[in-house]
């Protein structure tokens, strides 16, 4: 995938959250090619137009394929076994804090309607968010187990 754009030109963020940085000329032209029909789409919803048919369906699939393409290329940009670790270690906490907040969130969200208004309307993207890292949890712990 995008063989001709080198993982030289990137490296991994350590300090300013997920993803890569450009480091090259070639990595800032890449990256701005990339952004540019993602900021239209964007602009275009900020600016009150909204997409339909064809321009929808594009701006929704090139923003997946955009996702995959930065997955693939952090995979291509060689880490340390000491940085991977430590990263490892910064991620797992930072998802910690994720749930932490999302699980008081729901608490909230069910609780403080409930005693006001009787009623208890419980996000249900969240809780399935929740369930579903639960479930990547145990899944990911039973493979390391078997394979490790």
């Amino acid at each position: 995938m995008f063989r001709f754009i080198k993982p030289e030109w990137f490296k991994r963020r350590k300090y300013t959250g997920w993803g890569v940085t450009p480091i090259t000329w070639q990595g800032w032209l890449v990256t701005l090619l990339l952004i540019s029909p993602i900021a239209y789409g964007v602009s275009r919803l900020k600016n009150g137009m909204p997409l339909f048919g064809f321009a929808a369906i594009f701006f929704i699939l090139y923003f997946i394929a955009f996702l995959f393409f930065i997955f693939a290329l952090m995979a291509r940009i060689d880490v340390d076994e000491r940085s991977r670790a430590h990263e490892a270690i910064a991620d797992r906490n930072a998802l910690w804090s994720l749930v932490m907040i999302i699980a008081v969130g729901l608490v909230a969200e069910g609780v403080a309607p409930a005693w006001i208004h009787g009623i208890s309307p419980i996000n249900p993207f969240l809780v399935g968010g929740m369930i579903i890292a639960w479930l990547v949890k145990v899944v990911s712990m039973y493979w390391l187990d078997k394979h490790d």
